[in-house]
């Protein structure tokens, strides 16, 4: 064991020169008559590197003496010392003094305190375990701009320690900029701040090195980072509009500060809802939307903003940030009345759409619809109307009113006379793949498909039949806007046509920048307005029109999808096509529910667009011969037909019929399937079809179920001709 104190007491020199002799394991014979206890087993320090610490230690002993060592063979550290402080008859406090370690890490030693007898006899012992764990020396990172200077920061270098016994050196390091750093000495702690205002954006490092008595250096780091000028300004909370919100309601502002007087700003930019105007003597920006810029603006989030330029000397350039404000738009809008048409002395039920009708007061409601009929709220967004059977002829416009007078979306009833369509045949120029009756101007829209390079329009006059071609190229599917104002075009080659009926102006096409390929063999605009363009050619993709954005329900992956809606935009059936050898499955998406559901077909999974049909609000669907409810229920089948794909259903709009061609017997048969039991009745007497005629591509019914309009052709003369029907 190695001595690293002079003995207490002279006489024990001789004797225990050696530090390891006499008794061992902590305590000698059990007849000894010294002993030794510590206050503790062990201690603990934490410091920084280069720094020095001590913690006072009491030996207890009965003995001539005590000495401190380690044990034997037992290096001392470097870092160990130990040092007497006071001594009694059989007490003594020593300072155990870790100093200037100078590698992070951690550290373990032990030391022995020893007693005995000074003739050597009866020595005994205690150790004391000690820990020290090394740090990283404390940096102090202030943070500011150029002005005002960053607060002082206090640098104290150990407890017990006299700041006057300290000389200090301050090396600046990279870049190499000198005397911004001011460091003074108040009793025992040094006080390090900048004392410049004129340092550039960047980091700044100054190296302190003290030292005291000759002893080794204390280092301490000084990091300080000079932050750019920059601009903030104060939170904004959104601004939501909706029917009743006034102008006042329209505005908000926000505070501008910067941390630097010589920073200099300028509104330069915002979005198209805001205008904005600043307030240099309030450094404040007060920013409204424009009312002129909501009459045709959608219900929805909105994330508007504005730009602001700064400048500063320090700044290589202008620097330009944006202050970002939702607006939301929550207005009570009615958009759209299915049907669109209603007939003078027939009840008529009709859905009203919008948003956030539920917001509509009862006398509010009651004032709109006054004189029209009554009324039944559905839903949030839907109102179930039964017309008045005594209407006059004409159209009814409904608009909600708003406090900021805009000329919002309006829905529109028309009300109008029975038609008298012309009973016959009519032969046409194309076959009819698709078709679309538009009851606001009692024509029908005619597609035959890919190779064709028109849309055919049939219109009557009473006593006959004409029609008149639009041209577009390759059409693939085809559908009407919600309020009848458009009729929107897919085609085979990545483009979309919008047709306006009042005027029959065609537009320019739209399609996607990186389309290729794209065939839109379905289109659609749902109840709600959003308008679906799906490419249907293998693998589908299905669109938002015209954003080309992602549709907001998940889309089943079915190989080269059979699709078709229901007329009020309520309901889609997408069916996975026979391309591939596996069974299909077939599904009904509702828009109201934004529910996708399994449609599980009876006997067959072989689907086609043609074998397909459904009312106008999803209440039925036909695959083949075979009868469902808008539960997707099955209810039954169409008298006791065999299923076959060369026949053809159609059902009336209001759900209630059915007509059948059988190609066997080249008859139409037609049934009234309003029975939830499935207990299907003809209800008319059959049809019989010219026999030239092999294939039926589509059946309509009119709205009141009084006529009935069959599109037919021959494989083999290649003749197509409506047939239409008094039922």
């Amino acid at each position: 064991m190695k001595c690293i104190l002079n003995l207490i007491l002279a006489s024990l020199v001789y004797s225990l020169a050696a530090c390891g002799g006499g008794g061992g394991g902590g305590g000698g014979s059990s007849e000894a008559s010294t002993s030794i206890s510590l206050s503790t087993s062990q201690v603990a320090f934490t410091t920084e590197t280069y720094q020095r610490d001590k913690k006072a230690i009491t030996a207890n002993f009965k003995g001539d003496g005590v000495v401190v060592g380690t044990p034997p063979g037992v290096a001392l550290p470097s870092w160990l010392a130990v040092e007497e402080v006071s001594t009694s008859a059989s007490t003594v406090v020593f300072n155990v003094i870790v100093e200037y370690p100078s590698t992070v890490g951690t550290y373990t030693a032990t030391l022995r305190f020893v007693t005995g007898k000074s003739n050597g006899d009866e020595v005994t012992y205690k150790d004391l375990d000690v820990a020290l764990t090394v740090v990283a020396p404390s940096f102090i990172s202030t943070v500011s701009g150029n002005s005002p200077l960053p607060p002082t920061q206090q640098l104290s270098l150990g407890s017990g320690i006299n700041g006057a016994d300290y000389s200090a050196t301050i090396n600046y390091g990279q870049p190499p900029v000198s005397n911004w750093l001011d460091l003074t000495l108040s009793g025992t702690t040094f006080t390090v701040a900048a004392n410049t205002t004129d340092l550039t954006p960047g980091d700044y490092t100054a190296i302190l090195n003290f030292k005291a008595n000759g002893k080794a250096e204390t280092v301490r780091t000084v990091n300080y980072h000079v932050a750019a000028p920059t601009l903030t300004h104060s939170p904004i909370s959104s601004l939501t509009i909706g029917s009743g919100s006034s102008q006042s309601e329209l505005i908000t502002s926000t505070q501008i500060s910067s941390n630097s007087s010589a920073l200099s700003w300028e509104l330069t930019g915002q979005s198209g809802l805001l205008s904005a105007q600043l307030d240099y003597n309030a450094n404040r920006i007060d920013i409204s939307v424009d009312p002129s810029t909501l009459a045709e603006k959608a219900n929805g989030n909105y994330q508007e903003w504005i730009e602001v330029t700064y400048t500063h000397p320090a700044l290589p350039a202008p620097t330009t940030t944006r202050i970002d404000l939702e607006v939301v738009l929550a207005f009570t809008d009615l958009k759209y009345a299915t049907p669109l048409v209603s007939y003078q002395n027939e009840p008529t039920k009709v859905v009203l759409w919008g948003d956030n009708l539920d917001q509509l007061t009862e006398q509010q409601l009651s004032t709109l619809l006054e004189g029209l009929g009554s009324y039944t709220r559905v839903n949030a967004n839907e109102i179930e109307l039964q017309i008045n059977t005594n209407l006059s002829a004409g159209s009814y416009p409904l608009q909600v009113n708003n406090l900021l007078g805009l000329n919002r979306s309006a829905a529109q009833i028309i009300v109008r006379a029975k038609p008298n369509f012309p009973v016959g045949e009519l032969t046409l120029q194309r076959k009819a793949n698709q078709v679309i009756y538009d009851a606001q101007r009692e024509k029908f829209y005619v597609s035959e498909g890919y190779g064709s390079n028109a849309i055919y329009s049939l219109s009557h006059d009473n006593t006959g039949w004409s029609w008149s071609a639009l041209p577009i190229e390759n059409p693939a599917s085809m559908a009407l806007t919600r309020d009848g104002s458009q009729l929107i075009v897919g085609t085979y080659e990545c483009s979309v046509w919008e047709i306006d009926l009042g005027q029959l102006l065609i537009t320019q096409p739209n399609g996607p920048t990186d389309c290729y390929y794209d065939y839109y063999g379905a289109i659609n605009q749902f109840y709600n307005g959003l308008t679906v363009i799906a490419d249907t050619n293998q693998w589908p993709s299905m669109y938002s029109y015209p954003s080309w954005g992602a549709i907001p329900f998940d889309l089943p992956s079915e190989h080269s999808p059979e699709v078709v809606f229901s007329e009020q935009g309520t309901h889609m059936i997408w069916a996975g096509g026979p391309t591939i050898s596996s069974a299909q499955t077939a599904y009904v998406y509702n828009a109201r529910t934004n529910v996708m559901n399994i449609l599980n077909t009876v006997g067959d999974r072989y689907y086609l667009q043609s074998l397909f049909s459904i009312s106008a609000d999803g209440s039925r669907i036909a695959h083949f011969n075979d009868i469902y409810d808008a539960q997707l229920h099955y209810l039954g089948a169409l008298g006791d037909l065999t299923r076959s794909s060369t026949d053809k259903v159609g059902i009336s709009p209001d759900g209630n019929n059915a007509a059948i061609f059988v190609e066997a017997s080249k008859s139409i048969r037609i049934f009234d399937i309003s029975s939830p039991a499935g207990i299907f009745i003809e209800s008319s007497p059959s049809i019989s079809l010219d026999a030239s005629m092999t294939r039926v591509q589509n059946i309509v019914f009119s709205r009141d179920n009084a006529y009935l309009f069959v599109f037919a052709d021959s494989y083999d003369t290649n003749i197509s001709k409506m047939y239409v029907y008094k039922l």
